[in-house]
């Protein structure tokens, strides 16, 4: 289900990827959408941060993250074979205010840590 949700513990398999400070949440959105050809699934998250009245350019690469709801859930992303190795790839992400903008249609979410703005 999309939208807000009162979860504060995620679970994820670090895939590495380090963008620039300057790349904004909004950015991510886009290069999934036209990179990875996730348009249907990514025109979704920006409808459902517009209908929270979120500007996905005012938050950092670092606020979004691809997570599961589960840590069995994420076992599907590890690449290691080894149930032991792959346990150890997966990591919790804590999330205090947790907007779903989309999913993947294989356990995964894209997560959007909403901060309060002062």
């Amino acid at each position: 289900m999309l939208g807000f949700t009162n979860q504060k513990v995620f679970f994820r398999v670090d895939m590495g990827m380090t963008l620039s400070r300057n790349t904004t949440a909004l950015d991510v959105v886009m290069f999934e959408r036209n990179e990875h050809e996730n348009e249907e699934e990514m025109d979704l998250a920006l409808k459902v941060a517009q209908q929270n009245n979120i500007d996905l350019s005012q938050y950092n690469w670092r606020d979004i993250v691809w997570a599961t709801k589960t840590r069995e859930a994420a076992f599907r992303y590890a690449t290691a074979e080894e149930p032991e190795e792959a346990d150890e790839e997966i990591e919790e992400v804590h999330i205090g205010n947790a907007l779903i903008l989309a999913e993947d249609g294989d356990d995964g979410f894209l997560i959007l840590d909403v901060k309060t703005k002062n």
